[in-house]
């Protein structure tokens, strides 16, 4: 995920994941950082702080990098794929020009799933929670 900052959307996570769903969230590195020094500017909490003392949230960032920038905006519970260009930010979801796309074809599910794994286990992410 590039930008991050809807709280509904992580109160759902958090509700799922205390509901027993295992929640992996990969982040981009530099938007994360602004987002987490924005939070702290402005004395209120980030998304990511509200998953924090939740045990099956998992958080990782790709590391900051101007050149390798992270566009994947995408969900999946191995059997339906989210994909699509919107951030999980108010302005991604209510106000840009953004597309969705819902799957539930398995072989395109399996693939992100695989590309995912991928990602999410390169042994230079930050493992935040």
């Amino acid at each position: 995920m590039y930008a991050f900052t809807d709280r509904a959307i992580a109160q759902v996570l958090v509700e799922d994941a205390d509901a027993g769903a295992v929640i992996r969230v990969y982040r981009d590195g530099e938007q994360y950082e602004a987002e987490e020094r924005d939070a702290e500017r402005y004395g209120r909490a980030s998304v990511a702080s509200m998953f924090r003392g939740h045990d099956n949230i998992h958080v990782r960032v790709k590391p900051a990098s101007r050149v390798d920038l992270m566009h994947l905006k995408c969900w999946s519970d191995g059997q339906v794929l989210r994909n699509g260009s919107a951030n999980w930010s108010s302005a991604g979801l209510k106000r840009q020009d953004n597309d969705v796309h819902f799957t539930t074809d398995p072989q395109e599910v399996q693939e992100f799933n695989r590309n995912f794994e991928q990602m999410w286990d390169r042994s230079t992410n930050v493992r935040v929670q």
